[in-house]
């Protein structure tokens, strides 16, 4: 269970297709809420990626700078960094916060 915008939300088993995968996200009301990809943050200068202070070649720190979550999808590259990563597991950042992704 993960809290954003002091809403408790739950990713729900993936239904996969062929070659698409979908995750249900729960929250206990239903509503609209914005969520930013990682290629549209870094079009819009809302996401940042850094090395670890000890380089480490599996984990970066990704930044998200906006006032919405940042959604990470597994398999998606990150490029940035010594090198480009490939995300292993498809993350949610919360908003104005950083986080160490593998």
């Amino acid at each position: 269970m993960l809290s954003i915008l002091n809403e408790q939300i739950e990713l729900l088993d993936s239904q996969i297709y062929k070659n698409v995968a979908i995750i249900p996200i729960k929250t206990p009301v239903n509503h609209e809420f914005d969520i930013l990809t990682l290629k549209k943050a870094f079009e819009l200068g809302l996401a940042k990626v850094e090395e670890c202070e000890h380089s480490t070649v599996n984990t970066l720190i990704v930044l998200n700078k906006s006032t919405t979550p940042l959604l990470l999808v597994d398999g998606e590259e990150i490029v940035g960094g010594d090198q480009n990563r490939i995300v292993s597991s498809t993350i949610i950042i919360a908003p104005e916060s950083e986080t160490k992704c593998q």
